[in-house]
């Protein structure tokens, strides 16, 4: 009997140490905030979140990135605006964008609570994993990207609400539904978010990571649009649309010194590798980390962020689901193109109404450069399924048999 006592006592033991050790194990998926903000490799990746939710190219808003088929991508827009894109072709006949916003709408506010708080906590962490410069750096990356967040948004609706800390559920109704500020002081927030951050911010700094002159140079852009808005715009609202026209020049002059800082830096010069214009603006787009990039977006792929606008806009050849020619010019936008000796590019109606025809080379021959690089026509190479290696449209439909459809 005091064999069997002492053989329980011994089992029981084993079982209460066993368990102190499975609860004293931390999870393997679950990352503490302690953990988190004690890590620089966890701080790091909790940042690039904030770069990856960041809408520096156009994106549809439920969370697939069909960045394209957009209309106004096709039209006169895209010469005035970085804007031109409320209308998508196929989004407004379908069921996944309501007609009434959709595509234009962009509300960063989930991205700049996560900055708000990614800011305080480095701001008040004492930690010896890291130097105080590596603190300084990050924070001056979140403070760029929350300023590239509020402009991404003052642009669309003009003065909105500003918020700089992360609000807690305690807080008073008139913190959580903040009304919306002044457009100006939504300006005035930008640059000096911008202007905070600069002296922390490396020159050079890896691939799509924010630098002193990305700042500078989204400084001079967010300036030159409150500057517009200032001349040409109306004040209404008491000021949460508008803002003064009296500060007009302030804002210009703004824009024209942060832009001519990065200018006068040397580190920036115009892309001009090939004698052949066309393909050097073709390549201008294609060869990464080229004298003209100031700022640039990463993309991994699969494993990390990726895209599909090539797929979706190159010719149809491969046949992929939904591939392929999601973009079709309208003429205003062809013949917004100049010629190359500076002539306009506008064809004439009076022909165009009585039925002329032209040769590809008299329609488009004379034209920019850039249009032959960034506009599809009869004869651009191009691999094709069945071999060619040149586009080749026609007026109807190709049968199998080579024969030319043009009607019934």
């Amino acid at each position: 009997m005091k064999k069997i006592s002492i053989i329980l006592i011994v089992i029981i033991a084993f079982i209460f140490n066993s368990c102190e050790d499975v609860l004293d194990k931390k999870p393997l998926d679950i990352i503490t905030d302690a953990t988190l903000w004690s890590e620089p490799v966890l701080i790091d990746d909790y940042l690039n979140i904030c770069y990856a939710e960041m809408r520096f190219y156009f994106e549809m808003p439920y969370g697939q990135d069909i960045n394209f088929l957009v209309d106004n991508r096709a039209l006169d827009a895209v010469t005035i605006s970085d804007e031109a894109h409320p209308a998508w072709t196929g989004g407004p006949k379908s069921h996944w964008i309501n007609i009434n916003g959709g595509v234009m709408d962009w509300w960063g506010y989930a991205t700049v609570r996560r900055l708000n708080v990614f800011i305080d906590k480095l701001e008040n962490l004492e930690n010896t994993n890291f130097s105080e410069s590596y603190k300084k750096q990050r924070i001056a990356e979140a403070r760029f990207l929350r300023a590239v967040a509020y402009f991404d948004m003052v642009k669309r609706y003009g003065g909105i609400p500003l918020i700089t800390r992360a609000q807690e559920l305690t807080d008073s109704e008139e913190e959580l539904y903040r009304k919306r500020d002044k457009e100006e002081d939504i300006y005035n927030f930008i640059l000096s978010e911008i202007d905070v951050a600069i002296p922390d911010l490396q020159e050079k700094f890896g691939d799509g990571r924010a630098t002193k002159f990305a700042a500078l140079a989204l400084k001079s852009r967010a300036s030159m649009y409150a500057a517009s808005i200032a001349q040409w715009g109306k004040v209404e609202l008491d000021g949460v649309i508008g803002i003064p026209s009296n500060k007009a020049q302030g804002y210009w002059q703004i824009s024209y010194d942060a832009s001519k800082e990065i200018m006068n830096s040397g580190k920036f010069s115009l892309y001009n590798v090939h004698a052949d214009k066309a393909q050097n603006f073709r390549s201008l787009f294609l060869d990464e980390n080229n004298s003209e990039v100031i700022f640039s977006q990463r993309f991994n792929g699969i494993t990390g962020k990726g895209h599909i606008y090539d797929m979706m806009n190159v010719p149809k050849s491969y046949h992929v689901w939904g591939g392929g020619q999601h973009i079709s010019l309208y003429l205003e936008m062809v013949e917004s193109f100049e010629n190359i000796d500076g002539t306009p590019g506008v064809f004439d109606r009076n022909k165009i109404a009585a039925g002329h025809l032209w040769t590809v080379d008299e329609l488009f021959g004379k034209k920019d450069p850039r249009f032959k690089a960034s506009v599809y026509t009869q004869g651009t190479p191009w691999v094709h399924t069945k071999g060619a290696f040149f586009l080749d449209y026609h007026n109807g439909i190709e049968l199998p048999t080579g024969e030319l459809l043009t009607s019934g």
